[in-house]
């Protein structure tokens, strides 16, 4: 590893993700969709539920449409 590498990561800062940046794109998204915040939140919910649900579907999908020989 060079030093200019290793001296790049003291630069950084320990926010996960710029703090200003952040708080633009949250207004940006608050002035495009205009929702309240238990609506995002029962969006995101649905989101984090359909992953697995759709996961389990395809694989319930495959082993019908393909069935292992026995």
């Amino acid at each position: 590893m060079s030093w200019a590498t290793l001296l790049s990561v003291a630069t950084h800062h320990g926010e996960g993700a710029d703090p200003d940046l952040l708080v633009w794109i949250k207004d940006q998204l608050d002035h495009l969709f205009n929702l309240g915040p238990w609506t995002v939140v029962a969006l995101l919910g649905i989101v984090i539920a359909a992953i697995p649900l759709a996961v389990a579907g395809v694989y319930w999908w495959q082993q019908r449409r393909f069935p292992t020989p026995e």
